[in-house]
């Protein structure tokens, strides 16, 4: 597990800059895979007796990536998290790697300058490739993340701005580099058979670090110590698609479309299909094999309760950190002070939620819009909508929603869409016989009822449907973005259950088209708790006006 914060270098404009979410990235996925009882793990860039951050070297990483693999069998899964800058180096003379842009991607360390070119303190993706491949040798199966700017090939280009990135602008090529061969065509470089590799954002987006529960984070990290967490209170077992899958989905949530953590899969890895998601993870990993979608990567050694427990209840909720522009200090201490669960964001805090009085919006921590025509009167709701989303984060379990244009899930899905655009969502992931209900939070709090429809919620066991056949989506079709908003950011969560959803249901049904955003989260945390299994799932939904 590997956290930067501090860099001691130089890049073109100075002293590189710092982070601040990373030690947190680290600290919580720490916690969690202590939860698995690992064989072995390895912390860098942190000393836990001083409690204080320590520089991370070359030598420390392929010191510890040699020690792993030495103490590791065939078969076993070797977990390997990077949260920090990312960068790009000029290829070596002769571009012998291909790389159509002429650079190499690199994971910057705690030393690295800009001026120190290929041979500073950074681990370039050719040595990256050279250690997945020595553990590809000994049968050793690896889960690679990396939460920085350097997605897909581990780097993106971006606009700096004042939102922190993970990222660090390379020195100019100083030369014409060859752009032959199959990276000049487009293709994305090879993952071997035995990884399974988790990036921060898609290739042309930035890693920018979010506010999550009051701390600076990275959406990619917060996503692996959730699912971690979850699973190791449940299952105990988590196979590769079952990983990334959740993975994705808590790190989408908590970007809040500010950019979308990518997996990439070894090119021969079979496609999924509900059955092979669903079966049993029995198999035996033997040497030389390749991550396919049904591979256990991670299993419990034990069930110790003391170990594995984690509590469903809700918690008291961490107030809200709100930053307030455009009104003067004792406005802004007014206006926070008669809100419930929020705190007045203070100089350097990170602040989950912005408003811009002045032109009455709402942006989330990247400044994003999240909702708009939101006047002091309606700050509560935007609140209440930012306190559910990180519960439905704990709460999700299961169940996959999918953005579908034109009949398809495709990067479109996650883009932020005009007035006017149409779309279905279908839902993965609901057993058979299982009743289901959907609704969606709006950025602005409402809550809106979409299946069963309002019109037919009063119907026996409230218009509620039962999943029919295990092996299909349902798909609820016809959901338009209207001309008349709300526009910003929305989250459309399912619910599925053996039992009938009536309180549930119920509640939805009275608050429809409401500002009612805590009523339906309580509701929803009875149903959570007294009929279990519960299946619960969400996905972020972005418009924009024309």
């Amino acid at each position: 597990i590997v956290g930067i914060n501090t860099y001691t270098g130089n890049d073109a404009r100075g002293r590189i800059k710092s982070l601040r979410g990373c030690l947190n990235d680290a600290d919580d996925i720490e916690r969690q895979v202590r939860r698995w009882q690992p064989a072995g793990l390895r912390r860098l860039g942190w000393d836990a007796a001083a409690r204080i951050e320590k520089p991370v070297t070359r030598a420390d990483i392929f010191g510890a990536w040699r020690e792993t693999l030495a103490a590791a069998a065939p078969g076993d899964t070797v977990l390997f998290t990077y949260s920090g800058h990312g960068s790009q180096v000029e290829v070596a003379p002769g571009n012998p790697t291909n790389e159509a842009d002429g650079y190499d991607e690199t994971l910057v360390l705690t030393g690295y300058s800009t001026s120190d070119g290929r041979d500073g303190e950074h681990i370039l993706d050719d040595e990256i490739d050279q250690m997945l491949a020595a553990a590809q040798a000994n049968g050793i199966l690896v889960v690679f993340i990396s939460d920085s700017c350097h997605s897909g090939t581990v780097f993106r280009s971006l606009d700096m701005s004042d939102t922190s990135y993970r990222f660090i602008q390379p020195a100019p090529l100083s030369r014409a580099v060859g752009r032959a061969g199959p990276a000049a065509t487009g293709e994305r470089p090879r993952v071997l058979p035995n990884v399974l590799f988790l990036a921060g954002s898609q290739e042309n987006e930035a890693v920018p670090e979010i506010v999550y529960e009051g701390q600076y984070r990275g959406a990619l990290s917060v996503g692996v110590a959730r699912c971690l967490e979850a699973q190791a209170a449940s299952s105990g077992i988590i196979t590769a698609y079952d990983f990334a899958k959740q993975v994705l989905s808590k790190a989408r949530a908590v970007a809040d479309n500010g950019h979308h953590p990518d997996v990439r899969w070894p090119a021969a890895a079979p496609p999924a299909s509900p059955a092979g998601i669903r079966k049993a993870a029995t198999m035996v990993t033997e040497r030389g094999s390749r991550i396919t979608r049904d591979t256990p990567i991670f299993t419990l050694r034990s069930t110790h309760p003391a170990t594995t427990s984690v509590s469903t209840a809700a918690a008291d909720p961490t107030p809200v950190t709100l930053r307030i522009v455009g009104l003067g200090e004792a406005d802004q201490r007014r206006i926070v002070a008669g809100l419930d669960a929020a705190r007045l964001a203070g100089e350097g805090d990170a602040a989950a939620l912005v408003w811009d009085a002045e032109r009455q919006l709402i942006l989330n921590d990247q400044r994003q819009r999240i909702a708009e025509n939101v006047g002091a009167g309606g700050l509560q709701h935007a609140v209440d909508r930012r306190l559910a989303l990180d519960r439905l984060i704990r709460m999700e379990n299961g169940l996959e929603l999918k953005i579908l244009l034109s009949g398809r899930e495709t990067p479109a899905s996650d883009a932020t869409h005009p007035p006017g655009t149409q779309f279905d969502i279908a839902i993965a992931g609901i057993p058979d016989q299982h009743y289901y209900c959907l609704f969606n939070l709006t950025g602005d709090g409402q809550v809106q009822l979409l299946e069963p429809s309002p019109r037919r919620a009063g119907e026996r066991r409230g218009g509620m449907r039962k999943h029919e056949r295990t092996e299909a989506d349902i798909t609820v079709k016809g959901i338009v973005v209207t001309r008349e908003g709300p526009f910003g950011a929305e989250h459309v969560v399912a619910v599925s259950s053996e039992l009938p959803l009536n309180g549930l249901v119920a509640t939805l049904t009275a608050t429809h088209n409401r500002y009612a955003v805590p009523t339906v989260m309580a509701a929803l945390e009875t149903t959570f708790a007294m009929q279990k299994p519960l299946g619960v799932g969400f996905r972020g939904i972005y418009s924009r006006r024309a």
